[in-house]
């Protein structure tokens, strides 16, 4: 994986965290690539014991830190909109490394830890009967 954003200790408040979610931030699609999610989605979801919902998921188009004189961080993440089936079939293709960017899907991944006043950690567990 990449850092893409790196914070301060300190952390962002959430007031100082804006999104800005537009079309322009949407992956570019292109014939050829669009035949190849095709094919792949029919390929995974022919597989055996293989759950496939293609799903909306946003896409992330960018995301900036600036830090004020002050020392106050802002956060700003540009979005695009994408579906799991084009993630299927462009970041977790066999051959993603051959395609640009911009045709990428790209989605942004959010996960959250929760930590109980009682010193417990809540954790999810994915199921084993989707697609990975």
């Amino acid at each position: 994986f990449e850092v893409m954003l790196e914070c301060l200790p300190s952390g962002v408040p959430a007031r100082w965290v804006s999104v800005v979610l537009h079309r322009k931030h949407c992956r570019f699609r292109r014939t050829d690539i669009e035949e190849s999610i095709e094919e792949q989605w029919q390929r995974v979801h022919k597989a055996s014991g293989v759950r496939l919902f293609d799903g909306k998921l946003f896409r992330l188009g960018s995301c900036q830190r600036t830090l004020d004189k002050d020392g106050t961080q802002e956060v700003k993440f540009e979005l695009g909109v994408t579906r799991f089936k084009s993630f299927l079939g462009t970041n977790m293709a066999p051959n993603w490394h051959k395609m640009s960017p911009e045709h990428l899907s790209s989605p942004l991944g959010c996960s959250a830890l929760v930590h109980t006043s009682d010193g417990r950690v809540m954790l999810i567990k994915r199921s084993d009967k989707v697609a990975t």
